[in-house]
């Protein structure tokens, strides 16, 4: 959390998506243009992640999911299924 606000607060605007909570070696990467936003989500860990939440900094119109499902809930993605170990999800989202 703390680095969350760093980094927005030294790059002065918020970021684009960033997880919620304690994942140590879940790693993620975004991707943004003018309609949409790419996320990438790789658990390069060998326990499981459960209960991923993404905030966002952008309004959600429309939603894809690879290789994993879930559902908005305001700015956030919230990801109903499970990220085994070694696993890779992905997400476009037109903003």
């Amino acid at each position: 959390r703390m680095l969350v606000k760093s980094i927005e607060w030294l790059g002065r605007k918020p970021l684009d998506a960033y997880v919620v909570g304690n994942f140590p070696s879940l790693y993620v990467m975004t991707k943004r243009d003018e309609t949409s936003l790419a996320i990438g989500l790789w658990n390069c860990y060998a326990d499981k992640a459960d209960g991923l939440r993404i905030h966002t900094a952008h309004d959600v119109k429309d939603i894809e999911f690879v290789n994993c499902q879930g559902h908005v809930e305001e700015n956030d993605i919230v990801i109903d299924s499970t990220l085994y170990p070694y696993e890779a999800a992905f997400i476009n989202v037109t903003i």
